[in-house]
């Protein structure tokens, strides 16, 4: 007797629990997703694409877990990047690919803050007479732009 066996490629799975949460972060900082687990039940090579909501996309950094030539291939996938605030969060892809072509992907969101003011001069102390009228002058730097802004003086 011959038998012919038909093998289907499967693709990549993250493993639970939920691989990658939501995250909050302040504008101007990296943020930094890893251990966000796979498993891919062939003995395939595994690629991972990061589509971070805002036009870009990267590779992401794949650590295998598994070794030698066994399958199932296990491992992790990471990524960093640098947003900008918005008002909304981003909504991030990370899609994983085995070497048949295969993929699934998963999603997340991050919320970025608008930073607080990084500078604030009010400028040099003042000795005047009472009555006597005063400028001031001061800065500031917001590395958010775009914001609106009140200032205010505590005499």
């Amino acid at each position: 007797y011959l038998t012919t066996v038909v093998i289907v490629n499967q693709a990549p799975a993250f493993v639970a629990p939920t691989p990658i949460s939501n995250a909050t972060i302040i504008a101007g900082s990296f943020f930094r997703f890893s251990g966000a687990s796979f498993l891919d039940p062939g003995l395939d090579a595994v690629s991972a694409e990061i589509a971070w909501g805002n036009g870009t996309t990267t590779a992401g950094i794949i650590t295998l877990s598994s070794s030698g030539n066994a399958a199932p291939t296990t491992g992790s996938v990471a990524g960093t990047h640098l947003f900008a605030f918005r008002t909304q969060p981003y909504t991030v892809t990370v899609t994983l690919r085995d070497a048949s072509g295969a993929t699934t992907s998963t999603t997340f969101e991050v919320t970025v803050l608008d930073p607080v003011l990084s500078l604030v001069e009010a400028g040099p102390n003042r000795t005047v007479a009472e009555g006597e009228a005063v400028d001031l002058t001061g800065r500031f730097i917001d590395p958010a732009f775009g914001s609106s802004y009140t200032a205010s003086i505590n005499w």
